[in-house]
């Protein structure tokens, strides 16, 4: 009788599905690969793309690893504004796997992406690897920090205009490791191996504190008036800083080593507002 009765209640609970919202702690919500299947609460309809649209809560933390199948599919949706989400360290996975020679080409490529969001999601603490599209692909003053963004087919990070990335590492992915709209920062950040540049950043931006190693294209790239300061910016194919085409504008640079870079030191409008390092000397920057 006892049996029956848990089954019951199990039945009740597993029917219950995406309409079940359960709570970590302090009104956070959990996501995992067991809930995704229901819907993890309300406002997600079951399978992927795990689906946030704030109704249910502005805070999620992910309780087990997610596991997607194809480069077609996404995650985690976020369409909600001033979303937060931590990823507790466990991995957001998919199928695409990257190979480095000596920067990454990767397969299958496709439209699915680890987050994608709208404007002010924050999303820390674990690991994006082998999603077909891009990694992360998130709305304005969207904050990403403690991350790892690995072998994603179309790139590691992008982020629209305000973004900021902090204490992430974009190696290996098909295409930039980070790209930022405009307005946006780059602290303390690695961009390896990844097959187009290091790092992009559009205008009134900041880089500092980050390595650009090994890239199949620049090491770092500016559109317009952006600061470059104190980077470790070596070997990428390209050069190692490209400024702004047209030099009303200027990418400023100081305290970079900039070294074996096989497309030169610098390209376009760039200027010293301090010390640099390049190629071992310092009289050797542009």
């Amino acid at each position: 009788m006892r049996e029956s009765v848990r089954c019951v209640l199990l039945s009740l609970v597993l029917g219950l599905g995406g309409a079940h919202s359960v709570f970590a702690s302090d009104g956070v919500l959990e996501i995992s690969q067991a809930c995704a299947i229901g819907g993890c609460f309300s406002g997600d309809a079951p399978g992927f793309p795990v689906t946030i649209d704030g109704t249910a809560g502005a805070s999620y933390v992910l309780t087990s690893g997610l596991v997607v199948a194809g480069a077609n599919t996404t995650a985690i949706e976020v369409t909600g504004n001033g979303i937060s989400i931590d990823l507790n360290g466990f991995a957001v996975r998919g199928t695409t796997t990257c190979n480095f020679a000596p920067h990454a080409t990767c397969a299958p490529i496709g439209n699915g992406h680890g987050i994608t969001g709208s404007a002010n999601v924050q999303v820390r603490n674990g690991t994006v690897i082998g999603l077909g599209g891009y990694g992360l692909d998130l709305g304005f003053d969207s904050v990403v920090e403690d991350l790892r963004v690995l072998n994603c087919g179309l790139g590691g990070i992008r982020l629209g205009p305000g973004g900021a990335v902090r204490s992430t590492t974009a190696n290996g992915n098909g295409g930039s490791g980070v790209t930022i709209d405009f307005r946006g920062g780059v602290y303390s950040a690695i961009a390896t191996n990844n097959n187009v540049d290091g790092i992009r950043m559009g205008d009134g931006s900041l880089v500092r504190d980050t390595v650009a190693h090994s890239n199949g294209g620049d090491g770092i790239e500016c559109t317009a008036d952006c600061l470059a300061i104190a980077n470790e910016v070596t070997s990428n194919v390209g050069v190692g800083l490209r400024g702004p085409g047209d030099c009303f504008f200027n990418l400023a640079y100081g305290a970079n080593m900039i070294s074996r870079n096989a497309g030169g030191i610098a390209a376009d409008c760039v200027v010293q507002v301090g010390a640099n390092v390049c190629n071992g000397s310092a009289a050797a920057c542009p």
